[in-house]
């Protein structure tokens, strides 16, 4: 295993309560303790929380740290996976996890959905959609219509071959 992270579990700065989003991510990403899981949800959200996570300083320094305006750890764990490397999660809580509404999460532009979006974009053009391979987004809410929007502007043309919603809306 070369990235070990642990369950958390989540608490409250005093005074507050954890946000419904948080108890759910942390939830989410609680359930996720295999590699295989957490290839497959690699494009959704962080799948670790930093603190839960030991890796070999070499593997560290092999992947390097790459200092830019965006999540630094979920970028981490990108190149980690582009590289070949292995995940996986204890089932055991190992930190606790506190949550307030001045972390930087919340409170930096570097952890808002745009920089997540374009990591994301990223990776699937080094993998998924390299040699100009097209996708369809399925979802015509503010998250769907964020993936046409950014895969219409990808470069070298042809990026969304067509989108829609079950409910009959259209990605436009």
């Amino acid at each position: 295993m070369d990235v070990l992270g642990g369950r958390v579990a989540l608490t409250a700065a005093a005074g507050t309560k954890p946000g419904e989003e948080m108890r759910a991510y942390v939830e989410w990403q609680n359930r996720l303790l295999d590699h295989e899981a957490m290839w497959r949800d690699r494009f959704v959200e962080s799948l670790l929380v930093h603190p839960s996570v030991a890796m070999r300083t070499e593997t560290l320094r092999r992947l390097g740290w790459r200092a830019f305006d965006g999540p630094e750890d979920y970028d981490l764990w990108r190149r980690a996976f582009e590289a070949g490397l292995r995940f996986a999660k204890l089932s055991e809580t190992v930190v606790e996890w506190r949550d307030s509404p001045f972390r930087l999460t919340r409170t930096d532009p570097r952890y808002a959905p745009p920089p997540f979006l374009s990591l994301k974009l990223e990776a699937l053009r080094r993998g998924l959609l390299a040699g100009g391979r097209a996708a369809v987004v399925w979802g015509a809410g503010p998250v769907g219509k964020a993936w046409s929007r950014a895969l219409r502007g990808r470069p070298r043309g042809a990026g969304l071959r067509g989108g829609g919603s079950a409910q009959g809306g259209r990605n436009d």
